[in-house]
This record gives structure tokens, sequence and C-alpha cells, in this order.
């Protein structure tokens, strides 16, 4: 076997033998792997990785193409948090500070993330290639609608907003990067009565309003609680008109005095996760 390394070009290629694939010739029995241990050259993820890096090099960055002549301005308009059911917006504000005219090639990218930030599903890809007029400002805006992203929301409805644009006269190359989280509706629990005592029957009152223009289907409310019996924990309902309101009973007896907290979940194919606790004082 004969090994083969060059210094000159670090990263270029990452090679290993090819299964099941034998040849005399070795240049021609190999797997190029490389795309398994860095991104690909010139890709969105490649330019942010490349970016970030920079920025801890800071006696080095101007020797990089990009850096000195950053005439255009880049500003993401943050969301923070947004209503799970409604559309939502991946915008960017830019503005030419030069006299020239600047043509300007932009990547915008949407992604459902897990609650450590490791991505979980692509939502939606933007590119356009423009030309921004001398001084000129421009705010470009991506809508995202709720049939594009419910599919692929994951636990704790985070999402991340990514940005790659690049400048052709100058080579100017910025990157953001944008997390947020959609919010669910919650569920309103009522007890009665206020102050259950151990052993006595009490209700537990739960209302829901579907935040979604569509219906939903396939319904189960959950409830748990320590020190609880619940007469039926998981409990099917019917299907929810868009945008319906409604209400749904557990029956519980409480074992034991004290302090607990009652937990509801409400779960339909449409919409998930849907959660409501309340904390209630058990009298003996």
């Amino acid at each position: 076997m004969k090994s083969i390394s060059s210094c000159s070009r670090v990263g270029h290629s990452v090679i290993t033998k090819a299964i099941g694939y034998m040849s005399d010739d070795f240049e021609n029995d190999y797997e190029n792997i490389t795309d398994n241990y860095k991104a690909k050259e010139g890709s969105l993820n490649e330019r942010v990785t490349y970016m970030k890096a920079l920025g801890f090099a800071n006696q080095e960055m101007a020797k990089f193409p990009g850096l000195k002549h950053q005439d255009v301005f880049f500003q993401m308009i943050d969301l923070d948090k947004g209503q799970y059911g409604q559309p939502y917006m991946v915008s960017l504000f830019l503005h030419n500070q030069s006299r020239d005219e600047r043509t300007v090639h932009i990547t915008m990218v949407t992604n459902s993330i897990f609650y450590n930030g490791q991505k979980a599903h692509q939502i939606k890809i933007g590119e356009g290639l423009f030309v921004l007029q001398p001084y000129e400002r421009e705010t470009l805006t991506m809508t995202v609608p709720p049939e594009e992203y419910m599919p692929k929301t994951v636990e704790y409805c985070h999402f991340v907003n990514r940005f790659l644009v690049k400048i052709k006269e100058t080579d100017q190359v910025w990157t953001g990067e944008d997390t947020f989280i959609l919010d669910k509706p919650k569920l309103d629990l009522r007890v009665i009565p206020d102050t259950p005592r151990v052993m006595r029957m009490a209700k537990v009152s739960v209302r829901f309003a579907n935040p979604l223009d569509v219906d939903l289907t396939r319904c189960t409310f959950t409830m748990e609680a320590p020190g609880v019996k619940v007469t039926a924990p998981k409990s099917k309902f019917r299907n929810v008109k868009a945008r319906e309101k409604i209400e749904f009973d557990f029956e519980i007896i409480p074992t034991r005095a004290g302090q607990t907290t009652l937990v509801v979940t409400f779960n339909a194919n449409e919409l998930y996760n849907v959660s409501g606790s309340k904390k209630i004082i058990v009298i003996a």
C-alpha cells in the first residue's frame, strides 16, 4: 500500500479505500469522503465557518478578500419570538454606502433546530442576484407560511435563519444567523373546588383554542400529577375545527394532602405537545 500526502493544499480532499471495489490502479481504487468531514467549498455552511474563524483572528482579517472594502451594510431583522400557526418572515436590511453600484448575491435559509442547536430539517431556501444603486437601501423578505414549517417542526419549536451575502465588485462576504422560538398556545386549567380534599372527587376543566386555520384530527388529552388518581389519564377527543375554542373535563381523586402540580398535555396530528399546568393545595 502506498501513502501519498500533499502539504500545500490542506483540506483539499479526504479519501479512503472504496468498499467492495478492487483495482490494480490505486489511483482509481478509492472513495472521496471529504464532504463527510468538512462543508463543501463555497457552500453556505462553509462560508459561515470561514467567517466565524476569521472573527477569532483579528490581526489577520485584512489579508482576506472582502474584508477591506465593506461598503455595504447589513442588518438582520431579529424575530426572537413568533406565534406558532402564523407565517414568519426571514428578513435582511441592506444599505449600499458606496457611490458605485453593488451587485449582490444573497442566500437565505431557514431551518428547524433541536434545543442543543443541531439542525433538524431545512424548511426553505431562497436565492437572488440583484444590483444595489449608490446609497440605496433595501429590505429583503422571505415569507414562511405554517404549512411549510409545521411538518418539519421539532420539540420546543426552535428555528434558525441563516444568511450568506456576496458582493461581486469588492468580494465582500457577510454571514448572519438568527435563532428564535415560535410560541404554542397554553392550556388553561381550572380546578373545582379550588381546594380539593383527600379521597374526594374533584373536576379539572381544561380550555383550549385552536390557533391554526386547519382542523385538528386524532386529538387526545393526557393528565398526570403526583399524589392524584386520574379517572381517565389519557382521553380521546373529537376533531377540533379551525380557530375553535373547546373545553374538556378530567375527574381526579387526590390521595394525599399537600401541594401538587397538575400537568395536562394536548396532542393532535397537526399540533402536538401543547401543555398547561396548575399547582393545587390538597387538604385532609
